[in-house]
């Protein structure tokens, strides 16, 4: 479960807790031991990390792409990640090295390479990590220009200020992969939701069909 998971799943069971606390002042007992549970919750949610680097991200999809929570194309999941992994890959190199080659492999590439593992449920998604590496500078770096993908995609779905400012300051390998990820999404009529760390997005099919025309002008 991401960070974001977590600390909402918390807010929401202190919300019902203190909800059921209210209607159960008048029996002693019952007071008692939910009042200890609100303290106790309320103490596990001040000591939740203000942001985790752990190098995840998770994807939750709807529309023709998948069946409710049973599961998701495999041929959308096969079009989808490669361009979302190159987009990682690329703004990873961004963060470590500060500059992108327009041409050739990008410098350590396999240290941002992602692994299928977790099918999170809500309706039905994918979970990529990096395995690979002890390094902890490197997992911050791949956790870093995770959020900055998410960053690029919402963007993509915000107004057009946010849209026309993200195309001049986003390498344009990335643009190319960023138009290759949305058209596999469009083309699902689809709804894309994002977590990493404390992080959420969501991107809808109404705005994705208002900026897409934009993108299909991108070489």
């Amino acid at each position: 479960m991401s960070l974001f998971r977590e600390i909402e799943s918390l807010k929401s069971e202190i919300v019902d807790t203190e909800q059921i606390y209210a209607l159960s002042k008048e029996h002693p007992l019952m007071s008692i031991g939910l009042k200890e549970r609100l303290e106790h919750l309320k103490s596990k949610m001040e000591s939740m990390p203000k942001e985790s680097f752990e190098p995840k991200i998770q994807l939750l999809f709807s529309g023709g792409a998948v069946i409710g929570s049973q599961g998701i194309k495999s041929s959308f999941v096969s079009k989808a990640l490669n361009p979302l992994q190159e987009m990682i890959k690329t703004q990873t190199a961004l963060v470590r090295f500060g500059n992108v080659s327009k041409r050739g492999r990008q410098k350590k590439s396999k240290k941002a390479e992602l692994y299928l593992t977790s099918l999170p449920i809500g309706s039905f998604g994918i979970e990529l990590s990096q395995l690979e590496s002890d390094d902890l500078l490197e997992a911050h770096d791949v956790s870093v220009a995770m959020k900055q993908v998410m960053d690029i995609v919402q963007n993509s779905c915000l107004g057009d200020d946010q849209f026309e400012s993200m195309i001049e300051n986003t390498p344009r390998r990335n643009l190319s992969n960023l138009k290759t990820f949305l058209e596999e999404v469009k083309n699902e009529n689809s709804v894309i939701k994002m977590e990493s760390g404390k992080r959420d997005l969501r991107c809808q099919k109404s705005v994705l069909r208002r900026h897409f025309q934009g993108y299909l002008l991108l070489k």
